[in-house]
């Protein structure tokens, strides 16, 4: 049995666009050559990564606390808060009951799937309440009714829904999207094998999507019991901790309000204060000593992270990538061209006034005087041919068209690489890296970051020569900062890929004496045991791994077949038992109760469980059969 752990924990990122640091370490670091973004990026020498003895890295001092919430803001700010009560942000995360989703249980019953339906029911006693039903000719196989705890989303593309198990947050496989006004899977569950609602929610999603959330500092995935100190996103996300401003204003003090000064900021931190949510690039690795939740008005974005871009495909058709396609505008190449140079970040102009806004940004910069007065304008077309296709004269309707995407369902997303004629290729490629001038992505930062991203990637896709190039940047990295917990979990990844199994599980190993709990962690080391068939320690992993997070249906079916395989029959019937308890779909957990009954002699219960697994795997069959012809019939 060949057990391979899931590779990518969420999704959540696209279903949810539906959504300065100084060294406490005496050591020093040149910086990176720096470059105008996006160009070229630094490259290592392939043939020589930089050795222990030349890395450098620098711990950064913690971020500025101070955090008051919004509403310390409103006693002086009546009127812009008022004003940003409109805008998306302020409406990311609520409730899932909040009144803003209560209209949309005009159509809570939905059948995605052949013999799979979904059902979203709301009351005062138990909230909101996601059902999943599979049938198999007019049997009833399963009813599973989740209760749903937070909706995410401004609404403006629709919402998606979240639930908290003790610290552990997961996401529903259901989503509301406002283009149809319609229930449907949320992005990543277009097939009926999809995680359920078992798909943990990793902090770098909250990092965004929350005002502002209580991780546990010791994990990724983990958050306090209270887990969000603001659920919208508020004022001190953009301008910052407020309490130094609120004392200082409180005090009529003289000298310099300690508040950002958001437009006296550089072009580069400007765009950072949205870039910390709106560039997630390919990936972007937290530098060492940085977490999710570090970024602060004023920062760079190499003061938290370092950012890999996506290349110009992917660029078109993900949900998240608009500050990349920005990247290859000419109007971008101008250097001073921010997101609020179009976007005013405490409000949205309505649906009515959209074209007219955006139509005056753009001549912030563009001429367009009236064509009889023999003036050139901006525009190489004339104002007259224009208005025949559009009348409003929209110019986002030609240079900023609307793109459906693949990746999330009934949702379009407005191209931002600001072509001067639709069909025009892109202005320019897109570099590797986001730089910065002055960038705080120093070599040893990049090699580090290459190297994770790098054994990411060949775990991924099983690529020996990418493992094998990420165990030889990070090899140095490991001898300078051995404690590393991200650094050795992608050492181990790297070392799995290569077929290196002590090895893999020795680096994962020592990342877990930092993140004894770490969910990611321990379930790369169990599989690792698992596919080598080291079954007695796998199944001790197992267990770590249960103690660790108990809701999860595969961790259960997992620890029942190495149990089954010691030979340990009761243990691993109660271990398959619960597996079920936790999602009663698994058909392979009732097909193992079957054999494992049987060898126990209990026929009976033997011949139930496996016709239970044959009517599932039959009902699955179906779901996908009918998954496929649809994807077919579309295309």
């Amino acid at each position: 049995m060949m057990v391979r752990p899931v590779q990518s924990v969420s999704l959540l990122i696209a279903s949810l666009c539906l959504s300065c640091g100084c060294s406490r370490d005496s050591q020093s670091e040149s910086s990176a050559p720096s470059a105008a973004q996006p160009a070229a990026a630094e490259t290592l020498n392939d043939d020589a990564p930089l050795s222990a003895a030349s890395l450098s890295f620098a711990v950064p001092d913690p971020p500025a606390d101070g955090f008051v919430g919004s509403q310390a803001c409103v006693e002086c700010h009546q009127e812009v808060h008022s004003l940003y009560q409109a805008h998306p942000m302020a409406s990311s995360m609520a409730a899932a009951t909040d009144t803003a989703g209560r209209d949309l249980l005009s159509d809570s019953h939905f059948s995605p799937f052949d013999e799979i339906s979904y059902a979203v029911t709301s009351s005062e006693k138990d909230g909101m309440v996601h059902t999943e039903r599979r049938t198999a000719v007019d049997q009833t196989l399963y009813e599973h009714a989740v209760p749903v705890d937070y909706r995410v989303g401004s609404g403006v593309h629709g919402f998606s829904y979240l639930l908290q198990s003790d610290s552990l947050i997961f996401q529903s496989p259901l989503s509301w999207y406002r283009a149809k006004a319609c229930w449907d899977m949320s992005p990543g569950y277009d097939l009926p094998t999809n995680p359920g609602f078992e798909r943990l929610v990793t902090h770098n999603c909250i990092a965004c999507h929350a005002g502002r959330a209580r991780p546990q500092a010791d994990s990724r995935l983990r958050f306090e019991q209270d887990a969000f100190a603001e659920l919208q996103v508020g004022c001190e996300r953009c301008h910052g901790p407020g309490e130094s401003h609120i004392a200082f204003q409180k005090a009529n003090a003289a000298g310099q309000d300690p508040i950002l000064k958001f437009a006296e900021l550089p072009v580069e931190q400007k765009n950072a204060v949205c870039f910390q949510c709106h560039l997630q690039g390919a990936r972007r690795v937290a530098r060492y000593g940085r977490s999710e939740f570090d970024f602060r008005p004023g920062m760079k974005m190499s003061d938290v992270w370092t950012t890999f871009l996506k290349d110009q495909q992917t660029t078109e058709d993900s949900a998240v990538s608009h500050a990349e396609q920005m990247f290859q505008s000419r109007c971008y190449s101008s250097g001073q061209l921010t997101c609020v140079s179009c976007h005013d970040p405490h409000s949205r102009p309505s649906d009515e006034d959209s074209m007219e806004w955006y139509r005056g940004r753009c001549l912030q910069c563009h001429t367009d005087a009236d064509d009889s007065s023999g003036d050139l304008t901006s525009c190489a077309v004339t104002r007259t041919k224009r208005k025949e296709t559009q009348p409003d004269d929209s110019c986002v309707a030609c240079h900023m068209p609307p793109a459906s995407l693949e990746a999330v369902p009934h949702t379009a997303h407005t191209d931002h690489r600001v072509r001067r004629r639709p069909d025009a290729p892109a202005f320019r490629m897109l570099a590797e890296l986001l730089h910065e001038q002055d960038s705080a992505t120093t070599p040893s930062q990049l090699q580090r970051a290459r190297g994770i991203y790098l054994a990411e990637q060949a775990y991924g896709a099983d690529d020996r020569i990418k493992a094998a190039e990420a165990l030889r940047l990070l090899t140095p990295v490991l001898e300078k900062i051995p404690g590393d917990p991200l650094a050795c979990e992608a050492a181990g990844r790297a070392a799995s890929t290569l077929g290196l199994v002590d090895q893999a599980i020795a680096f994962w190993d020592q990342a877990l004496q930092q993140r004894p709990r770490d969910i990611l962690l321990l379930l790369m080391k169990g599989s690792e045991q698992h596919n080598a068939r080291q079954f007695a320690e796998a199944a001790r992993t197992y267990r770590q791994l249960i103690a660790a997070d108990p809701h999860r249906a595969m961790y259960h079916g997992r620890l029942s077949h190495v149990l089954g395989m010691l030979g340990r029959m009761d243990e691993s019937i109660a271990a398959s038992l619960e597996a079920l308890k936790r999602n009663p779909g698994l058909p392979q957990a009732h097909s193992w109760l079957g054999m494992l009954y049987e060898r126990q002699g209990d026929q009976e219960q033997s011949k139930f469980h496996r016709q239970q697994a044959t009517q599932l795997e039959e009902s699955f069959r179906a779901s996908m059969e009918s998954a496929q012809q649809a994807a077919g019939d579309s295309q």
